[in-house]
């Protein structure tokens, strides 16, 4: 079930990453990244925490076919990103930041090759 994994992806990376912030430990995380809906920029870092988390789960447990959702999901949120940023007020969002910010990880620690293993 794909929902499930990218539950599992998700759960994952918020227990390998030091996130600063007390909304990242919190319970309106688990809200605000199941929650369906909302304006472009918050499904943007919705599906830009998905990618990043489903990205570094295949490659911790070796499997390919993650590889696969993250990439659907970083296609997603590289189109709600571009129109979030279309719209003036939505452009300034820290949600628009955030995906801006995850979807670097994504690229420089994801798609390039690696340098050292981690």
């Amino acid at each position: 079930d794909v929902e499930t994994t990218k539950y599992e992806a998700i759960c994952y990376f918020m227990r390998s990453n030091a996130i600063p912030g007390s909304f990242w430990t919190s319970d309106l995380v688990s809200k605000f990244l199941l929650q369906s809906g909302g304006p472009a920029s918050q499904r943007a870092m919705q599906a830009s925490v998905v990618a990043t988390a489903t990205a570094m789960l295949s490659r911790v447990r070796g499997l390919p076919s993650l590889q696969d959702v993250a990439h659907r999901e970083y296609g997603s949120a590289l189109r709600l990103l571009n129109t979030a940023l279309s719209d003036m007020d939505q452009a300034k969002t820290n949600q628009t930041l955030g995906t801006v910010v995850l979807l670097a990880i994504y690229e420089v620690r994801l798609l390039t090759p690696q340098i050292c293993r981690y």
